[in-house]
């Protein structure tokens, strides 16, 4: 598959882009039946990321593009080059899979589950149900599980075939026969009645009681609850501007600290201030680390553009960066300078030994007059 036919506009005049495309290309086209992919060609694509050439989300886009345009087989190779590209480095992994974990990933792997071929199915659930054990205790997790409820809802319209499902292929679109494909209300397609099914209440059968529904009305789709519905992309900006402010105030405060111990250890300021100078910049690391929490959760709950998103974590490296500044400032050293406590305890010890004739300088006196030149009678 040419990469032109495949990729937009939008990045093709960066090389970097063009690189990673590239290499997915190869990765993908060397895909092998019971092999591992490419360990080099994977590791290019990802110093590719480490070094922010490619953001995470253009990276992952152009999986997304196979996985939408892609043949059956593509589709399958595109999957397994996916996994290994998220699993082999785990400190880009947690960056790729808050990026996976959002809506527009579920509808891709609801769609993805869908694919003709025989193999993507059973690989994209076992790799969804690795995924969200291992971010259980974490809201994507939660994520990836709403994503394989999903899945498993669809019942026949995602799962390979089988009695009673006859997938129909045209290229490769898939039509299904047998299932209706209009929304009923329960949350997924179901197979229409068979015919000469009765729609309406057979006589004699008594009426609803107030406030029912009417007979061979479907139940309604189940809500979300609460903690796992939505929120709008507007909680991630403010939460974000929050953290940038206090990101601000704690980098303030490291400079008050700095300057502060400086001054303590040299003895022209007092424990109490340094004192006051740490709970400041405490308070504020502590702040810094709980808006980082709530936004990455933020961040898996919510719908946010690319540029939002490379935003989000540049504001996270810098607030990471600082607070490990402020760990090593606060575990430091605070006892004062040897150099002015010896020339302290010098002072005391030379007093307490009393006057001394060396020591104490005698009473002022001043010089004489300079004399005047001698005089012609002086001469004589």
């Amino acid at each position: 598959m040419q990469l032109k036919t495949l990729m937009g506009t939008r990045f093709r005049e960066n090389p970097s882009h063009v690189k990673f495309r590239s290499q997915l290309e190869t990765a993908i086209s060397s895909v092998t039946p019971g092999a591992r992919v490419d360990p080099a060609t994977v590791e290019g694509m990802l110093s590719l990321v480490r070094s922010k050439e490619v953001s995470p989300g253009d990276a992952l886009s152009c999986f997304k593009t196979y996985f939408r345009e892609g043949k059956p087989d593509e589709q399958y190779n595109t999957l397994r080059v996916l996994i290994q590209f998220v699993d082999t480095d785990p400190h880009l992994a947690n960056m790729l899979h808050m990026e996976l974990a959002t809506r527009r990933w579920r509808e891709r792997f609801v769609a993805l589950a869908g694919s003709p071929h025989p193999e993507v199915w059973p690989l994209l659930v076992a790799t969804l149900q690795t995924w969200a054990a291992s971010y259980r205790a974490h809201d994507i997790g939660m994520q990836y599980q709403g994503t394989l409820r999903e899945l498993n809802s669809g019942g026949a319209s995602f799962k390979p075939a089988g009695p009673g499902y006859n997938p129909q292929y045209t290229g490769y679109s898939m039509q299904q026969t047998g299932y209706s494909t209009q929304p009923t209300g329960a949350g997924f397609p179901i197979p229409p009645p068979p015919p000469g099914y009765p729609m309406h209440a057979p006589i004699g059968y008594p009426a609803p009681a107030p406030g029912y529904p009417p007979y061979g009305t479907p139940p309604p789709p189940q809500s979300l609850p609460q903690s796992a519905a939505r929120r709008p992309q507007e909680n991630v900006p403010q939460k974000l501007e929050q953290l940038v402010s206090e990101l601000e105030v704690l980098r303030g405060a490291i400079r008050t600290f700095e300057t502060t111990l400086t001054d303590y250890k040299a003895q022209s300021c007092t424990f109490a201030a340094l004192s006051a100078a740490m709970d400041k910049g405490q308070r504020s690391a502590d702040r810094c680390s709980t808006l980082q929490t709530q936004l990455e959760s933020l961040m898996g709950t919510s719908d946010t553009d690319e540029a939002l998103t490379a935003r989000v974590f540049s504001t996270n490296d810098a607030v990471v960066a600082a607070l490990e500044q402020w760990s090593h400032l606060a575990n430091q050293e605070l006892a004062p300078d040897d150099a002015p406590a010896t020339s302290t305890a010098a002072v005391a010890s030379s007093s307490a030994a009393g006057p001394s004739t060396s020591a104490v300088p005698g009473p002022f006196t001043a010089p004489p007059p300079p004399r005047p030149p001698p005089s012609p009678l002086d001469l004589l």
